[in-house]
């Protein structure tokens, strides 16, 4: 089957694609949820707006009118700020006694009503007071001073008793008409003298911006659901592609590497033995899955370059010559190289390259010895060669597992890598080995 290894690096990319889907998909739910708070405050800001153009509009045709007379009643009595005036009061011929209102005493009166009416607080303000009423709070006096260095309405969202408010004030320009009224306080024409302040109430704005954004994330994390569902499928799929082509690749070559042991009946299963001894010495040391895995798999295919040794070398029972064993120990580099022209076989040929390397440095094929050699190659070098001695060849009767440890044990040090030696005698000692031929004595 697959092996964690084999997938490892398409699990981290799915992983990484999940990663990125989350990161898109909740940076464009909490850019949406940003929008609609501050559509909420643009909202705010737009009715602070017309509000402010309408009273200025108002304000514009009784300052076209040199302001209005009204009877004076309780609501409207003369003001006491326009006492300069000359023609303040007056007597209708029928007997009814009016007073002049000027633009911002009208608007004043009107802004009274807003409050009531609509929630929006609105007064005329001033650094320089005609009416004591108008005197700005904290805030007001703040967006005075910037709108007499920029000439233009100033605006934020702000708090008034713990609730929230759009906050607005529009600079009322000093014209020629104005200085029947504000002339005496040291107005020119073009002077900033004050500003129209308008607070429009935030809360409700707010509330429908939340319950939207409430629908926002639920419709975004079903998107988010459904697109981590596809990614799932999509992993699915191409690792079961994967594991599919892999075990048919695997099931090719392990058949193949059978095949080459049943050339010599002595060495059949040899490649399957070494395997499961590596997988036992590798878990006693503590070693990771991936790597036990990979051991596993290494074991498996350790032997494959026999392929291209002659029968006549391969099977002879006697000793070697020189140019035999030269060519016994050809089918290292062949493994190897047949091993690291496939992908999902590259890390095997590394440890298959150097299994028969010693830790003194007299092995082959690189003459490699100590921290060189991968410690999986030291495990691999071990139980093949434990193998080797357990097991009948046709050159020599196997030994039983006692005296093949006791051997081992021996070369520690020299052939074999110590702390292997320690994990294998301890592993190895109880193995079963089901072979029905004589034991070398």
């Amino acid at each position: 089957m697959l092996t964690r290894y084999d997938y490892k690096f398409l699990f981290k990319f799915a992983i990484f694609i999940a990663l990125g889907w989350s990161i898109v998909i909740f940076s464009v739910a909490g850019y949406n949820i940003y929008k609609q708070y501050l559509f909420a405050h643009e909202i705010a800001l737009n009715e602070a707006e017309v509000s402010v153009k309408k009273d200025l509009a108002y304000r514009s045709w009784v300052a076209s009118h040199g302001g209005v007379y009204v009877p004076v009643t309780k609501r409207t009595q003369p003001s006491p700020y326009l006492s300069h005036i000359k023609r303040r009061d007056i007597t209708t011929l029928d007997g009814q006694n009016l007073t002049l209102m000027n633009p911002a005493y009208t608007l004043s009166q009107m802004m009274k009503d807003y409050s009531h009416l609509y929630g929006i607080k609105a007064k005329i303000t001033s650094r320089k007071l005609l009416n004591p009423e108008n005197i700005p709070d904290q805030w007001e006096a703040k967006a005075l001073l910037v709108v007499e260095q920029i000439h233009k309405p100033f605006f934020e969202s702000s708090k008034i008793d713990g609730k929230s408010y759009m906050r607005y004030l529009n600079p009322l320009i000093t014209k020629k008409d104005c200085l029947n009224c504000h002339a005496h306080q040291g107005y020119k024409i073009g002077d900033i003298r004050g500003g129209v302040a308008v607070s429009v109430p935030l809360d409700d704005h707010l509330k429908k911006a939340f319950e939207y954004s409430k629908t926002i994330v639920l419709t975004f994390c079903l998107i988010w659901f459904i697109g981590l569902i596809f990614i799932y499928y999509s992993y699915k799929k191409i690792k079961d592609a994967i594991e599919a082509k892999v075990i048919l690749y695997e099931q090719s070559v392990y058949s193949l590497v059978d095949m080459i042991e049943k050339r010599d009946s002595y060495t059949a299963g040899h490649s399957k033995r070494v395997a499961q001894y590596c997988v036992l010495i590798a878990t006693e040391m503590g070693l990771s899955e991936d790597k036990i895995d990979l051991i596993f798999r290494a074991g498996m295919l350790h032997d494959i370059g026999k392929i291209s040794t002659p029968d006549l070398v391969l099977l002879k029972p006697g000793k070697l010559n020189d140019l035999e064993y030269s060519l016994i120990q050809e089918h290292v580099k062949t493994s190897y190289e047949i091993l690291n022209q496939v992908d999902v076989f590259k890390q095997i040929s590394q440890i298959v390259r150097h299994h028969h390397e010693r830790y003194d440095g007299l092995g082959y094929p690189q003459g490699l010895s100590g921290e060189q050699i991968p410690i999986l190659s030291y495990i691999m070098e071990l139980c093949d060669a434990f193998d080797a001695m357990t097991t009948n060849r046709i050159y020599k009767g196997r030994k039983v597992i006692d005296d093949a440890l006791k051997e081992i044990e021996s070369l520690s040090g020299t052939q074999f890598h110590p702390e292997v030696v320690n994990a294998a005698l301890k592993v190895l000692k109880d193995v079963l080995i089901d072979i029905d031929t004589p034991i070398h004595t």
